[in-house]
């Protein structure tokens, strides 16, 4: 995680690497591959994990999906890169999100509709839900990486029994799209 923390901050600073994306992501093609961080994260086109955490190419496994909402082919993904020794986990969601956005003001058709229902219980949970507050809105966007989290340990045995041995953990992040600042939540899970 600190290796995280550190490119985060190299990347809000303005002073990131110089990591030659084209030249690594050869080098990586050909002698393999072994991230130790799997990044679930929106697809927001904002938000990048590789530039925000100033890393290399092949030093993460990143999925992207609107809403950093998981699934079973998420948690196949997921399952597979723990089994080649991936050992940290992060759901990373975003300020100003159009899916969390959309789950608040109950918006979506076709199979958004799906995705929004993925996220509602974040949104229900919410007491006096403001959707035109940042406050409200944080907590719904912390709501869902937790929801999401918890489907995780819920319906991967896998990823349960090596949480549970140690040999992983999942921790929940945001990352604040006006100041690239990510801040890492509390709750890990271990």
């Amino acid at each position: 995680m600190q290796k995280l923390k550190d490119g985060n901050l190299r990347y809000t600073n303005n002073n990131p690497n110089d990591h030659q994306f084209r030249n690594n992501g050869r080098k990586y093609a050909v002698e393999g591959q072994s991230p130790s961080v799997f990044i679930l994260s929106c697809m927001d086109s904002r938000s990048i994990p590789e530039i925000i955490f100033d890393q290399t190419a092949g030093s993460l496994f990143v999925s992207r999906v609107a809403g950093n909402v998981v699934d079973t082919m998420m948690l196949a993904s997921m399952e597979y890169a723990a089994y080649v020794g991936t050992k940290l986990f992060v759901v990373m969601g975003h300020t100003k999100c159009g899916a969390i956005d959309a789950s608040c003001n109950g918006a979506g058709f076709g199979n958004i509709r799906d995705l929004v229902a993925k996220i509602q219980p974040a949104v229900s949970s919410q007491k006096n839900l403001d959707c035109n507050s940042e406050k409200s809105i944080h907590l719904v966007t912390s709501n869902n990486i937790d929801n999401n989290i918890e489907f995780i340990i819920d319906n991967s045995k896998f990823l349960k029994e090596k949480l549970g041995s140690g040999d992983i953990a999942i921790i929940g992040a945001i990352h604040d799209i006006k100041t690239g600042k990510v801040d890492f939540l509390s709750g890990q899970y271990q």
